[in-house]
């Protein structure tokens, strides 16, 4: 049985940005004891969005902080950024149908308010969820929304982050040529500085069995991951490492680098991250002969993705494909 690599969205907007100086949100928290009312609000605001990636627990309790505290001065700026720190959250660790309530939120602020950055983002982040459920004309409507604002905006950097999702969605639809024309769309504009692009490439080389090639591009991916202490970066580049090894039948390999992924999905509480891990530590642990220790697997596999209900039909299918190979 061959695994399939995970695919990385492109998803971050200008605000969210990774946490790489500590002592700018030790400013802020700083802030945030010292003033009160909106200043307060968009302190917790700020501070959420920077945390959102490498220390999603804590960026979850002062978005919400940051959201009953705007609902209570009716302050609807500050609520619609909460909002959307809390669609990203919810995002992050699965909960699709959370983040679509939240983005909601934002979106109407957003619209009325004219605010083009902000929709735009909104946009992108909805292609990415539409595309993860499955919905591609959705997400490619999305997308096409978010890419008509980023370049009357001139913002090439939203361009390179909806090309990349764009190249994501030809991808899932079994459109590789396509998919990497994106791929490198989005390249040409960040060089050699994203883990997503990184990432994408190496699933393009994977599927057309350079499998070399793609580890190259996936350990590529966990270095700039490491470098911007994107947790959930690092656990994607362990999960897809891992996944190369297996096809590649080093199956010791592949079970190490899942371990790792493991690791850091509990640590960002990221539900669909565990589910698939605990499923492909599965499959090894089947074909090593260790029955008993693949159906545990399986099982937490099946009963993480219940929680979160990705599609009706995914458990099911997770189980009965860990069940075969036991």
């Amino acid at each position: 049985m061959r695994l399939s690599s995970i695919l990385i969205f492109y998803m971050l907007l200008k605000s969210f940005c990774y946490a790489q100086n500590g002592d700018k949100n030790e400013a802020l928290l700083k802030k945030i004891n010292l003033t009160t009312d909106t200043a307060q609000i968009n302190a917790l605001n700020t501070l959420a969005g920077n945390l959102a990636r490498p220390e999603p627990s804590q960026a979850l309790i002062y978005a919400n902080q940051a959201l009953n505290q705007s609902k209570s001065l009716n302050y609807k700026e500050g609520e619609a950024k909460a909002s959307n720190t809390l669609g990203v959250l919810s995002w992050l660790s699965g909960d699709y149908n959370q983040a679509l309530t939240y983005l909601k939120i934002a979106f109407t602020f957003y619209s009325a308010a004219g605010k083009q950055s902000e929709l735009a983002g909104i946009y992108n982040l909805l292609g990415l969820i539409y595309c993860r459920t499955g919905n591609y004309k959705l997400s490619e409507h999305n997308y096409s929304e978010a890419l008509a604002i980023y370049k009357t905006l001139n913002d090439t950097d939203g361009t390179a982050r909806v090309f990349s999702n764009l190249g994501i969605v030809y991808s899932e639809k079994g459109d590789l040529t396509k998919a990497l024309e994106y791929y490198l769309k989005a390249s040409k504009i960040k060089g050699d500085k994203s883990a997503n692009i990184a990432t994408n490439i190496g699933i393009i080389y994977g599927e057309q069995g350079n499998l070399t090639k793609a580890l190259s591009y996936y350990t590529r991916a966990k270095e700039i991951s490491y470098q911007l202490k994107d947790k959930n970066g690092i656990a994607n580049s362990y999960s897809n490492i891992g996944t190369t090894h297996y096809n590649m039948d080093n199956f010791d390999s592949a079970e190490v680098n899942f371990i790792r992924a493991l690791k850091f999905y509990t640590e960002v509480e990221n539900k669909n991250g565990l589910g698939e891990t605990y499923y492909r530590l599965g499959i090894i642990s089947a074909s090593k002969g260790k029955t008993a220790e693949a159906l545990s697997q399986y099982l937490k596999a099946l009963f993480i993705h219940y929680s979160i209900k990705v599609g009706k039909t995914r458990p099911f299918l997770l189980f009965s494909k860990g069940r075969n190979k036991v």
